[in-house]
C-alpha cells in the first residue's frame, strides 16, 4: 500500500496518535460521565431535600397560587423537566412540564429520573407527594460538546504531529536515504568515483562516511586491477613482438647461413675455372705485348680479362654479404665502395626490370661507422622492395642519397612509386607482414632492417611527407666517424 519508508512510518505514527487519542478521549469521556453523574445526583439530592420546605405550608393551606409560583421557580432549573403536586388522596392538585412535555412522554424518556418527595406537616401528618421529573440531558449535551471540542483539538494536534513528523522524516531520513540509494545504484554501472558530500545526521552520516570509504577502496582496487590488466596486455604484446623478432632473426640467420653455404660452394666451383680463364687471358695479353700474337686479339682478350675480374668481384661480394654479420665488429668503411658493391649485387634485378639507379653523396662524409654487412643487407633489401613495387610502372628509378644532419648520417632510399597506403604503414614493420604474393616474400625484410638499425643506435622509418616512396635511415656520427670526416 505504502511503498516509501517515510510514508509507512508516517502512517504508523498517525495510527498510533489516533489510537492514543481515542483511548485518551474514551478515558476522558468516562471520567466526565462519572463526574457528571455525581454532579447530577448531588444536584437532585439538594433539590429533593429543599422541596419539602417550600411546599409544606402552601399544601397545608391549599394555596394553589403559591404552589404554582413555587413550581414555576423550580422549573427554571434545567435539570427539572416536570413537577406534579399530589394530595393525600393521590389526586393531582397541580402539575407543570417544560418544553411541552407531559408525564407519559417523560416516563418513557431514558435520561429521566423520577423522585417522589413526601410532604410531612410538623404534626407528622402527611400532606401529599411532590413528584419531580429530573433530566440528565443537559449534562449529556454539555459532555458531547466538550467531547466534540476535544476531538477537534486532538485531530488538529494529530495532524500537526503527523505533518511535523513527515517533514522531519522527509528531510532527515527519506532524502538522505534517497541519496544513499542513488549512490548505491550507480555502483551497478561501475561508477566507483561517486561520493556522498552531504552532511547527514547521526547514523546516516556514518553510513555515508562508510560508503565513501568503501567506494574509495573499490575504486583503488579497480584502478589497480585495470592497471595490472593493461600492464599484462602490454607485457604480452611486447613479449609476442620480441618472440616474433627472435623468430624472424632465426629464420633470417638460417636463410643467410644456407645462402652463405650455397655461395661458398658456387664460388669455389666457379672460381677454379675462372682463375684459369683469367690467368690465360693475362698470358695472352703478355704475348700480344711481346709481339708473339697479333694486336687484333688485344681487344677481345682484354674484355675477357675484365669480365673475369668482374665475375670474381661479384662472387666475392656475394660471399661477403650473403652471411649473418650480426657478430661482426663495428668499423669504418668507405661509402663509395659500400654503395658500389651494393649496386653490383642489385644490378641484375634492376637491369632485368629496366630500373635506373642513382647514388648521390650530398654530404662531406666519406666513411660510415658500423657493421658493413648488416647495413648493406638493409639497403639491398630496400632496393629489391623498390624494384618489385615499381617493376610495372612506366617511370622506373631508384635513388640512394647520403646527407649529414647535425649528428646523424642520413641515408634516403627513394623510388618512383607514389607512396604506401596508410593501412599498410602501421603494419609493415611487423614481423611476417607482407603484401607480396605467396612465395615472393616472407615479411621479414623491414622488421629485420628495423632491428639492425636499432642495434646501431639509429632510426629507420617511412617518410610520409615525401612525394615518392621513401625510407630514411639515420645513423649516429660518433667520434670514429668524426675523425674520418
Amino acid at each position: 500500500m505504502f511503498k516509501s519508508l517515510s510514508s509507512r512510518i508516517s502512517f504508523l505514527v498517525f495510527s498510533i496518535v489516533i489510537s492514543f487519542n481515542l483511548v485518551l478521549m474514551t478515558i476522558f469521556y468516562l471520567a466526565l460521565e462519572k463526574k457528571s453523574k455525581e454532579h447530577f445526583k448531588k444536584s437532585i439530592d439538594t433539590i429533593t431535600n429543599s422541596i419539602p420546605n417550600y411546599y409544606q405550608i402552601p399544601l397545608w393551606n391549599l394555596d394553589t397560587k403559591v404552589i404554582m409560583e413555587i413550581t414555576e421557580a423550580f422549573l427554571k432549573d434545567k435539570t427539572i423537566k416536570g413537577i406534579q403536586v399530589i394530595d393525600i388522596d393521590s389526586s393531582i392538585l397541580y402539575q407543570k412540564f417544560s418544553d411541552g412535555d407531559n408525564a407519559t412522554s417523560l416516563f418513557n424518556t431514558p435520561l429521566i429520573e423520577i423522585r417522589k418527595i413526601p410532604i410531612i406537616h410538623t404534626n407528622s401528618n402527611s400532606l401529599g407527594i411532590i413528584q419531580v421529573f429530573f433530566s440528565s440531558k443537559n449534562y449529556h449535551d454539555e459532555n458531547r460538546a466538550i467531547i466534540l471540542r476535544m476531538i477537534t483539538v486532538f485531530s488538529l494536534f494529530s495532524f500537526l504531529i503527523v505533518f511535523a513528523l513527515y517533514y522531519i522524516l522527509n528531510n532527515f531520513l527519506r532524502n538522505p536515504l534517497v541519496i544513499l540509494l542513488k549512490a548505491i545504484a550507480s555502483t551497478e554501472k561501475t561508477q566507483y568515483s561517486v561520493r556522498i558530500h552531504q552532511n547527514f545526521p547521526a547514523e546516516l552520516g556514518q553510513i555515508a562516511t562508510e560508503f565513501n570509504k568503501a567506494m574509495e577502496k573499490v575504486q583503488e582496487s579497480e584502478n589497480k586491477l585495470l592497471s595490472q590488466n593493461q600492464n599484462l596486455e602490454y607485457l604480452v604484446s611486447e613479449r609476442t613482438h620480441q618472440l616474433d623478432e627472435q623468430r624472424a632473426q632465426m629464420i633470417n640467420s638460417s636463410r643467410l647461413a644456407s645462402l652463405g653455404e650455397f655461395s661458398a660452394g658456387i664460388s669455389h666451383e666457379i672460381n677454379n675455372p675462372l682463375a684459369v680463364i683469367h690467368g690465360n687471358s693475362r698470358i695472352l695479353l703478355n704475348h700480344i705485348n711481346s709481339g708473339k700474337l697479333d694486336r687484333q686479339f688485344e681487344g677481345p682478350i682484354s674484355k675477357i680479362k675484365l669480365m673475369t675480374e668482374r665475375i670474381q668481384k661479384i662472387i666475392k661480394n656475394l660471399r661477403t654479404f650473403a652471411r649473418d654479420g650480426e657478430k661482426d665488429e663495428k668499423q669504418l668503411f668507405e661509402i663509395a665502395k659500400f654503395i658500389d658493391e651494393i649496386h653490383l649485387l642489385a644490378k641484375v634485378k634492376l637491369d632485368k626490370s629496366q630500373i635506373a639507379f642513382e647514388f648521390l653523396n650530398l654530404s662531406s662524409l666519406t666513411h660510415l661507422y658500423g657493421q658493413e654487412v648488416p647495413l648493406s643487407q638493409v639497403i639491398i633489401n630496400l632496393i629489391n622492395n623498390s624494384a618489385d613495387a615499381i617493376s610495372e610502372q612506366n617511370e622506373k628509378w631508384v635513388k640512394v642519397s647520403i646527407e649529414k644532419d647535425n649528428h646523424s648520417a642520413v641515408i634516403k632510399i627513394t623510388d618512383s612509386g607514389h607512396g604506401i597506403p596508410a593501412t599498410i604503414q602501421t603494419k609493415m614493420m611487423n614481423p611476417f607482414f607482407t603484401t607480396k604474393e605467396v612465395g615472393k616474400g616472407t615479411g621479414l625484410g623491414l622488421s629485420i632492417s628495423l632491428g639492425i638499425i636499432k642495434n646501431h643506435g639509429g632510426e629507420f622509418y617511412y617518410n610520409k611527407e615525401a612525394k615518392n616512396t621513401q625510407f630514411i635511415i639515420k645513423l649516429p656520427i660518433n667520434e670514429h666517424l668524426s675523425q674520418a670526416i
